[in-house]
Order: structure tokens, then C-alpha cells, then sequence
């Protein structure tokens, strides 16, 4: 197609302007099918985009072929104009023309005869952003215009463009009324809430990721070196471990305090990227120079500093070195009694954000002068109970640093931030003993009255949205609480983290990896941040970056058993390797490696991905019947020594464990006889006890009930109604549904691989069937999902 001749607006210098950018969905592949058809209908949308453009007193500086770009004088203008022209276009029928269009508030001027300026650019780029028959709009445009126009809006954070320095906070926008096409919003899924429940549901009978720490190094493999890092944007600030020059060393957990608050502070501010504490704490007593650091982080500067108490007064220093260079941009030191603590944390945050140039909204600057705490031997127990917490023991955090936050709320009623420990701490329990209603009530209690305290916290909102998850709360919450995290708090790895998951939800993988990424940048060197960036990668089956990522976990962690399994199971599940795991094996059995839970756990977790089938039976009577994963139920594991047992041949000894499977899902489903997951167990046993048309019938009642269950249970529920019809004679639908599974993003989560399929023992009595074979070999089934 022809470009349509620029009309030039009046005057050729620079000015500031709202830009949109427009773009024909799919122009290409409609050229190739159609060029004479597509040419037309362009034509006719590009008249109408004109006609709009001029009936909101915007120009049209220039015609790119398959999109144009427009200029208003005012944002309210070209918003009106690109929501007005979105909602005149959508319904027309499958045939017509979608169109993206993006909106930036910036500068433009001539450069001969094109039109060029960072407005141009950044809107070119936010279009690429936007779902078909939406507007993407950056954070500037939406402030402007939030409030004056009728329109639904909804936050996408902070989003990396190529060739622009920082990330960019956008918004996707469609006219009021208009059918949400931009996000498919689902009911809430309560499980991206809680910690860790993603990995157990997906996984629950495959491959599970985990993260404990072990006493023996499972390095294996030196890393690979990382890929060339990204430019680092100028406001960018790693916040080192204050070093405590106080005499009585016992003082540590105040400086620890002092350090966390000023990075937290820093954190909070929208315009600055802030390294998390995470990362940042690896550098403690370092030997490294600060430009090691500022590289190794990739931040443009590094903040250090001191803390000295002695009785009731406190010396703060700090100071703010360019890494690159080395210069000293910023030093100051705080000579102030103990109790303005928190006014000297909040002077060194402002004093940082106008070293870089960068100004506070009133919101920010109103947060930076609210004391957390007006009694400080409150704050001095928070301090404590947090350096107790630091352990990573929960038996300590439980019977050690609980009390000190309790005796913090003591002190002070009002204090939000020892309530959010207390009820993370109930919360927790409530994870690891069992689900007892009284810790989740303990925690609810807490929570209430943290959030009556700070509603508007990060920590607060952080919380509100994993209790709500929980049974008895309010799942819409969950959505409210991520949703105010995003708007409030653009700019920490946190709420990347709760993007990401929030992507996965509706199956936009690619937004997913973006957030998990940009979460990376902001934590590099977190084990947890990276955990997330691989469970992505896993799911959309870019295996190479996957073990990139598994490489530095490991180097991280080098005695992380679960990091080493997941290292050794990555080329298993890309090609079907098994080299790693014999060498993993070999090292987890050499002589002297200490016999512990965890090794044996991890020998177990090999042994069922390869589907050993005597080496899980010996493993079983050396153990009984607990498997030593949690994630596992008894009945689980009964099933799998169940059917390493018919695997080799021997089904009299896998009866006795079925039939207790069958009593326990009878007893189950007569408490709640319309419990997929009770169902599903009944009918598997039933099949494996040789009653398939009993085992068929249950299957068929569990299948009828998987969508009446909770969200986060649907998928895995399809997926072990698929394994079970295998056993139940239903061969040919169970291929189909593991088919459907395999090229499914919505199932992409789950992780099922071919190579995982084609070892297990789940798999067993579909192994000689000529369709599932065909299917393993398949590549589709196991290539990227983009």
C-alpha cells in the first residue's frame, strides 16, 4: 500500500503533544490472503480514523501503510477520539479490520520530512502493547484523564520497551460498556495467592520444584555465564546492609532495621528502581568494588551507610556513589536522639530521590513522614522479632520472634507492621500444622487489625490477598487487594511477581515472562524471584532459558537439593535426557553423603520421574507408606507403590494398598459425595482393582463435577481425570484429553511433558498403544508455546 502524504502540522519546532499511534491486527497475513481486500477496508478505516481525528481537533502528522499517527493538542482529546473509534469498530463481524492504537503525552518535531521526538516513539511502542480493539495508554496519559472520561481501565505495570531506558508504568483502555476483550477477567483463582500452592497443585503428581536447604552441596555443572544485561536505567538504586558501629554489637538488629526501612522507603517510590532486600543482603561484608556491584545488580547507583547508638542517641550516615564512576554524589550524617529514628529514615529517602531527580507525589512524600510506630521500644521489639524471622527457621520465627511482635502490639495497638507479622506468622502455622481453624482465625484477627491501621500498606495488601484466597474468605478480595498493590506500588519486584501471576491466570503468557523478568531486574540474585521466572519458562517450554535460570539457583543456593533436581530434570523434559539425573544420583549416593530426609526425598523424586519402578518399592519398605513430600497424600503414594507393583508384574501386592484407597475415598465421599477430587480416587482404585466399568462410572461423575469446583483445582482435576481413564479402559479419550492438555495454554501450567508421560508409571497402560506413541513423538507437543 501507498503511504497517504503526511499532512504537516503548523510550524516545524519542537512541541509537546498527545500522540497515538494506530496499527492494522494481523495486516500481513491479511496482504498475503487478500491485498486488494485489505487495501479497501484500510482505506475505509483510515477515512473514519481521519474524520475522528479532525472532530477532536488532532492532526494527522504521518501514514505508516498499516497504521497512522495522530497529534492532539490536549490527552482528554486523543483519548476520547481513540476510544470513540474502538467502540465505532468493534461488533462489525469476523471480517473486518481490528486496529491497536497507543497514547503518549511527549515531544515532537520535524527532522526533515519525518516527524520524530521520545512522544513518537514510546506511543509507537505502547501499541504493540494493546489487545486488538483496545487502547494502551501511559501512565501520564491515564493521570490526565482518569475521572473525565467514561472508560474502563485497567493497569498492566511497568513494561520494558526496546531502545527506552526505564520501564514504562501503561494502562489498557476500552470505552465504557465496551465487552472486555483487554484482560478476560475469570473468577479469581485462590491459589496464585497462597505461597507455593501453584507448584503443589500443578505438580502434584509429577515433577515439584521445592527450595530447602540442605547440608551437603548438590552444585553440579559450573553456570553457564548470563546473557548480556540490559541497559541500566539512571534512576536506579541498590541500598547496601548498613554496617553497625555501634560498641555493643548486640545493637546489629537496630542498624539491620535502620537499613531495611530506608530501602523499603526507597522502594515505595514509583519513579526509582530500588534492588530488593534479597539481593542486596548477598553483599554484606563484601570485598567487591561498587562498580562489581552496580554491574552485578545493574543499577546506576549504590547507596551505603552506617548506624551508631549509643544509649538514647543514634548516628546515621549514609552516602551515594555513581557505581560506574565511583563519585560521591550524596553524604550526609544524622546526629539525633533515638526516637526520630524514623524522621532521619525518611530524610535519607528524599535526599536520595532529589539526588536523582526525581519528585515525590503527594501520596509518597505523605508515606515517607508516617512513623510506623509512636513508642520505641514497640519499634525496638518489631526489630527483633524481625531479626529472629531472618533465620528462615519457622519453629524459631514461631516460638521466638511471635512473642516479640506480640509485646510490639502491646506497646503500641496501632502498629500495622507487627500485626502483618503476627498474622503471616498464624498464617504460616496454619499451612504447616495441618490447616487448623484456629490459626487461620488467629491470623484474621491480626490482619483485621492491621489493615484498620494501614490499609494502604504493601504488606498489608500483600497479606489481604493470600488470606482471602483461604478458606472462608472473600475471593473477589483477592482481586481488589492485587489490583491497589499494582496501582500503589508500580515499581517493586513484588508486585511484578503478583503481574506475572495474574498473567498466568488468563493464560497470557507472554505478559507473564515479561513481569517475571522485569521482577528478576529489580531481585537478581533472589532464589524465590528466580523460582518464578523458571516456573514461566517451564510452562511455555523455553527449556534453554529455563536452565539458564536453574543455573544461578544453584549458584545461589548450591545445597538446595530441590535446585539440583530441577537442574538435572530440565534437559530430561527438553529431550529426554537421563545423563543428568544418573550424575545427580551418583553424587546424592557417594560414600559419606549423610543418609538425610532430604537426599532420600530427592533420590525418591528421580526414581518416580523415570519411572523406576523397583527402586520406588524398596524405597517404600525401607520408608512405609509416607513418601516424604508433603504435596503427596497418603493415598497418592499408595497409588504410585501400587502401580510400580502391576509394573512389574506383581498385582497381588499392589491389592492391599488399593483397597485402602478405595475405604478412605468411600469414607471421604461420604462426608461430601460430590467431591471431584474423592471421585476421581474411588473411580482410579476401582480401575486398578480390575473393576473398570465401576472405576469408568466414577470417573464419569467426577468429570461432571470439575467445573463446579474451585478455580484452582480445575485444571489439575482435568488433568488426573485424563491419567485415571487410562487405567479405566478408556484409552483412546484419555490420549485425546493428554493431547488437548500437551498444546493447551491454559493448561500450560501443569507442565505435562512428553518425556515426563512417556517414563511414567501413571502412563502404564497406555504405553503400547500406537496413538499415545504418535503422540509422544510428535514435536508440536513439545515445542515452545511461542
Amino acid at each position: 500500500m501507498s503511504a497517504t502524504e503526511p499532512q504537516h502540522p503548523a510550524g516545524a519546532g519542537r512541541r509537546l503533544a498527545a500522540i497515538a499511534f494506530t496499527d492494522v491486527v494481523g495486516y500481513s497475513a491479511r496482504m498475503q490472503r487478500d491485498e486488494t481486500g485489505t487495501l479497501a477496508l484500510v482505506k475505509a478505516d483510515f477515512g473514519r480514523l481521519r474524520e475522528r481525528c479532525a472532530a477532536h481537533g488532532g492532526e494527522v502528522l504521518k501514514s505508516t501503510g498499516d497504521g497512522l499517527l495522530l497529534c492532539f493538542p490536549s490527552v482528554v482529546q486523543a483519548v476520547e477520539c481513540a476510544l470513540g473509534a474502538q467502540a465505532e469498530f468493534a461488533g462489525r463481524g469476523p471480517d473486518a479490520l481490528q486496529h491497536r492504537i497507543g497514547i503518549h503525552l511527549g515531544d515532537v518535531f520535524r527532522e526533515g520530512a519525518d516527524v520524530v521526538g521520545d512522544g513518537v516513539n514510546i506511543a509507537a511502542r505502547l501499541q504493540t502493547k494493546a489487545r486488538p480493539g483496545t487502547v494502551c495508554a501511559s501512565q501520564s496519559v491515564y493521570d490526565a484523564v482518569k475521572g473525565k472520561l467514561p472508560m474502563q481501565a485497567t493497569p498492566l505495570g511497568p513494561q520494558a520497551f526496546k531502545n527506552i531506558a526505564e520501564p514504562i508504568p501503561v494502562w489498557l483502555m476500552q470505552a465504557a460498556g465496551a465487552a472486555s476483550i483487554a484482560t478476560p477477567r475469570r473468577r479469581p483463582r485462590p491459589w496464585l495467592a497462597a505461597a507455593g500452592a501453584i507448584v503443589i497443585l500443578a505438580l502434584a503428581l509429577f515433577f515439584r520444584p521445592r527450595s530447602s536447604p540442605a547440608p551437603v552441596s548438590v552444585s553440579g555443572p559450573p553456570a553457564k555465564a548470563p546473557p548480556a544485561a540490559p541497559a541500566i536505567p539512571e534512576r536506579s538504586i541498590a541500598v547496601l546492609p548498613f554496617t553497625n558501629m555501634s560498641d555493643a554489637k548486640e545493637n546489629a538488629f537496630f542498624a539491620d532495621g535502620v537499613h531495611e526501612d530506608i530501602l523499603t522507603n526507597l522502594a515505595n517510590l514509583s519513579a526509582i528502581k530500588v534492588i530488593s532486600r534479597t539481593s542486596v543482603m548477598q553483599f554484606r561484608d563484601t570485598k567487591k568494588t561498587i562498580a562489581q556491584i552496580g554491574r552485578e545488580l545493574g543499577v546506576a547507583y549504590i547507596l551505603e551507610g552506617s548506624v551508631r547508638r549509643d544509649g538514647r542517641q543514634i548516628r546515621v550516615t549514609g552516602q551515594l556513589i555513581k557505581a560506574a564512576t565511583d563519585e560521591h554524589i550524596w553524604a550526609k550524617a544524622y546526629d539525633r536522639e533515638v526516637a526520630d529514628v524514623f524522621a532521619v529514615q525518611a530524610d535519607i529517602a528524599r535526599e536520595i530521590a532529589a539526588a536523582l531527580r526525581t519528585a515525590l507525589s503527594p501520596g509518597e512524600d505523605a508515606r515517607l513522614g508516617r512513623a510506623p510506630t509512636t513508642t520505641l521500644e514497640a519499634y525496638e521489639e518489631y526489630q527483633r522479632g524481625m531479626t529472629l524471622m531472618r533465620t528462615g527457621v519457622p519453629k524459631v520465627a514461631l516460638s521466638e520472634a511471635l512473642p516479640r511482635f506480640e509485646h510490639a502490639v502491646a506497646l503500641d495497638p496501632h502498629y500495622a507492621e507487627a500485626w502483618v507479622q503476627i498474622a503471616f506468622l498464624h498464617n504460616s502455622a496454619y499451612w504447616r500444622e495441618g490447616f487448623p481453624a484456629t490459626r487461620l482465625a488467629a491470623a484474621r484477627d491480626a490482619f483485621a487489625r492491621a489493615e484498620t491501621e494501614d490499609p494502604s500498606a504493601f504488606d498489608v495488601l500483600n497479606l489481604g490477598a493470600t488470606l482471602a484466597a483461604l478458606p472462608g474468605g472473600n475471593p473477589a478480595q483477592v482481586a481488589h487487594y492485587q489490583q491497589r498493590i499494582i496501582e500503589l506500588y508500580p515499581n517493586r519486584s513484588e508486585t511484578c511477581r503478583v503481574l506475572s501471576r495474574l498473567a498466568i491466570q488468563d493464560s497470557r503468557w507472554e505478559d507473564a515472562l515479561a513481569s517475571a523478568e522485569r521482577a528478576r531486574m529489580l531481585d537478581p540474585l533472589n532464589p524465590t524471584v528466580l523460582g518464578q521466572l523458571e516456573m514461566v519458562l517451564l510452562s511455555v517450554r523455553r527449556f534453554d532459558r529455563a536452565e539458564e535460570v536453574e543455573r544461578e539457583i544453584v549458584r545461589l543456593v548450591p545445597d538446595d537439593y530441590g535446585a539440583a533436581v530441577r537442574l538435572a530434570t530440565t534437559p530430561f523434559m527438553r529431550s529426554g535426557s537421563t545423563r543428568e539425573f544418573e550424575a545427580l544420583l551418583a553424587r546424592l549416593s557417594a560414600p559419606g553423603t549423610p543418609d538425610s530426609a532430604a537426599i532420600r526425598a530427592s533420590r525418591l523424586e528421580i526414581m518416580i520421574l523415570l519411572g523406576d519402578a523397583a527402586g520406588m518399592i524398596r524405597f517404600w519398605r525401607e520408608n512405609g507408606e509416607n513418601l516424604l513430600w508433603e504435596e503427596y497424600s497418603v493415598r497418592d503414594a499408595r497409588m504410585l507403590i501400587a502401580a510400580a507393583f502391576i509394573a512389574l508384574g506383581d498385582p497381588a501386592s499392589a491389592r492391599p494398598l488399593l483397597e485402602k484407597n478405595r475405604d478412605e475415598a468411600l469414607a471421604a465421599l461420604a462426608r461430601d459425595a460430590a467431591a471431584p477430587v474423592g471421585l476421581n480416587d474411588l473411580g482410579l482404585a476401582l480401575a486398578m482393582l480390575g473393576d473398570a466399568e465401576a472405576g469408568r462410572a466414577k470417573l464419569a461423575q467426577a468429570r461432571g463435577l470439575i467445573d463446579s469446583a474451585p478455580p484452582a483445582r480445575r485444571n489439575f482435576l482435568r488433568w488426573q481425570g485424563a491419567i485415571d481413564r487410562g487405567w479405566a479402559g478408556e484409552k483412546s479419550e484419555a490420549i485425546a484429553d493428554l493431547r488437548d492438555i500437551l498444546r493447551s495454554r491454559t493448561m500450560a501450567g501443569l507442565r505435562v511433558n512428553v518425556h515426563d508421560l512417556a517414563a511414567s508409571l501413571l502412563t502404564l497402560p497406555l504405553r503400547d498403544e500406537p496413538a499415545f506413541k504418535a503422540m509422544l513423538a510428535d514435536p508440536a507437543n513439545n515445542a515452545p508455546l511461542f
